[in-house]
């Protein structure tokens, strides 16, 4: 099971451009594996593939349980933990059902050892 963090006010983040919002530190994603985040307006999961970081909703789009909750396999593919449906972490597409719909990806950006994700509406 995977620990839910909670985003601290960034300290600095003028570099960062408008609509992304701090997530986590990078040091709280495990190197391959995943982090639920608990954001102002979603649940998002953030997906570490070694230097690599990618964030989805924290939603399987199968049945809605929670995608932090599964396994990121070193080759990119994010297992949902509840049925086994397959995702391409990079992109959210859907390997293997029953999930048929992709995943919600969001934008990242890595910031002075900071996620920040922006959010679409």
């Amino acid at each position: 099971m995977t620990d839910v963090a909670r985003p601290a006010d960034a300290t600095d983040a003028t570099d960062v451009p408008p609509g992304f919002e701090r997530a986590a530190r990078l040091d709280d994603v495990p190197a391959t594996g995943l982090l639920g985040v608990e954001m102002p307006r979603d649940r998002v999961c953030i997906a570490r593939l070694g230097d690599e970081v990618y964030a989805f909703e924290d939603r399987c789009s199968h049945a809605l349980y929670p995608m932090s909750r599964g396994e990121l396999r070193a080759d990119g593919t994010l297992v949902c933990g509840w049925h086994g449906a397959t995702f391409d972490c990079r992109t959210g597409a859907v390997c293997r059902g029953p999930a048929s719909i992709d995943l919600q990806q969001y934008d990242v950006l890595i910031r002075d050892g900071d996620v920040y994700v922006r959010l679409r509406s």
